[in-house]
């Protein structure tokens, strides 16, 4: 496991890999799961991103999107790449610090419901001891 005091986010997909900010994790959500490529128009070729140089010194405007997964390009692409990024950003990009209060949070209300059964417990034995003194004295 790849872990330092400074990262704050988690690739909710790969689980083992950690980021300093939002942003780079966002970035390799974008690269490495959402299945999107660009093909550049000069030469041909396919990248994972937009601002990949190579020999053609091809700018950003010079590339298509397009989605391996299903074929689809242009703007049915760019449509898959804004749902898949509305995702990454809700879901997949996880906040450490913000997930560590949710999961702190649960714990809390487990322990007070765990609590409230104790309670619930204490009552049912004094009930329970009230009946069997209740009996006792009926039967002796």
């Amino acid at each position: 496991m790849i872990f330092c005091l400074q990262q704050k986010f988690r690739c909710g997909l790969c689980e083992d890999l950690f980021f300093p900010a939002q942003r780079p994790c966002l970035a390799h959500l974008k690269e490495q799961h959402s299945g999107i490529s660009f093909k550049c128009k000069l030469c041909r070729k396919i990248f994972r991103r937009n601002d990949n140089p190579h020999q053609c010194r091809a700018t950003k405007d010079d590339f298509y999107q397009f989605n391996q997964l299903n074929g689809n390009k242009g703007q049915d692409a760019e449509r898959y790449m804004e749902i898949f990024m509305k995702k990454a950003t809700e879901d997949w990009c996880v906040d450490i610090e913000k997930k560590k209060m949710e999961e702190k949070e649960k714990l809390n209300i487990l322990l007070e419901e765990l609590e409230v059964s104790e309670d619930d417990e204490n009552e049912t034995d004094t009930f329970e001891s009230f009946q069997k003194m209740s009996w006792e004295s009926e039967v002796l």
